[in-house]
């Protein structure tokens, strides 16, 4: 066993504090992980939730807008009971 060496288990793998470089990128779930790999992985996960936060916000907002044009209606119904202008 060399010092640069990888030392292997079943299913670890020990780099002994050295750097792993040019990974390639995962092609099935137990593949090693590299830095573009998980950060590709992380934005589609956020953008993912984030779409989802902001259509939620989106009908929240046209709810809103309809229940504002409902008060409206209802008051300008008001005006006109009472011949306010």
């Amino acid at each position: 066993m060399h010092n640069n060496a990888v030392c292997t288990t079943a299913a670890d793998f020990d780099a002994k504090s050295l750097k792993i470089r040019r990974s390639a990128l995962p092609a099935d779930d137990i593949d090693a992980a590299n830095k573009s790999g998980t950060y590709s992985r992380v934005f589609k996960i956020q953008n993912s939730r984030l779409k989802g936060r902001l259509n939620k916000i989106e009908r929240n907002i046209a709810a809103l807008q309809n229940n504002v044009q409902i008060m409206l209606h209802k008051i300008e119904k008001i005006r006109e009971m009472h011949h306010v202008k």
